[in-house]
């Protein structure tokens, strides 16, 4: 899931339009290449690993949760119209949207 969202999204694009060029892409959440335990091998698997690529996001997610029936309930919302059997956290649903 992780994988396929960060697939989705085009970082070149957002850098060039939201932040107007002024910004450089974070590889690693809190480290950057200065800091002590940067492992410069992260700059170079992200584009394999994180890069954009939404035919593969798409891909990712069929093979992944979305397959498999597992859903999100929001708080004081159902999903779907069957047995109302899903939670508030991740899980196998077990009604009629499952088949």
């Amino acid at each position: 899931m992780r994988q396929a969202m960060n697939k989705a999204i085009n970082r070149e694009e957002l850098l060039k339009v939201l932040y107007k060029g002024r910004a450089t892409p974070t590889y690693v959440h809190g480290y950057y290449p200065d800091l002590p335990g940067w492992d410069p091998t992260w700059e170079k698997r992200f584009p394999e690993m994180y890069g954009y690529d939404p035919a593969a996001a798409k891909r990712l997610l069929a093979q992944g949760w979305l397959s498999q029936g597992l859903y999100r309930r929001k708080p004081g919302s159902s999903l779907c119209r069957g047995t109302g059997t899903h939670s508030t956290r991740w899980r196998r649903c077990k009604c009629s949207c499952a088949k």
